[in-house]
């Protein structure tokens, strides 16, 4: 098992125990993400922002799957919350 797969298992593991922590929800889905579990990443993702997490890189990397996967509507939708996001949040 390489180093990044053992980060997801560490990830899943923290998640399981804290199920609302963001910071281990991102860097698992980024972890996914890097390995090309791109469903994994989306389900992951969409989980999270449905439970109200609102934050641009959480629909920036969605955004950034779902182009992988081929679903346009759904990376154009998510890289425009994203920039909103991060818009309405800069001085």
């Amino acid at each position: 098992m390489g180093r990044l797969e053992e980060a997801v298992a560490e990830l899943g593991r923290a998640r399981a125990l804290v199920p609302d922590n963001r910071e281990a929800a991102f860097e698992l889905a980024r972890s996914l993400y890097r390995l090309g579990r791109l469903q994994e990443v989306r389900h992951l993702l969409e989980e999270v922002i449905s439970q109200g997490v609102s934050e641009s890189r959480f629909h920036f990397l969605l955004g950034r799957a779902c182009y992988e996967l081929k679903d346009l509507p759904c990376g154009k939708r998510e890289t425009e919350r994203a920039e909103a996001i991060k818009d309405a949040n800069e001085p």
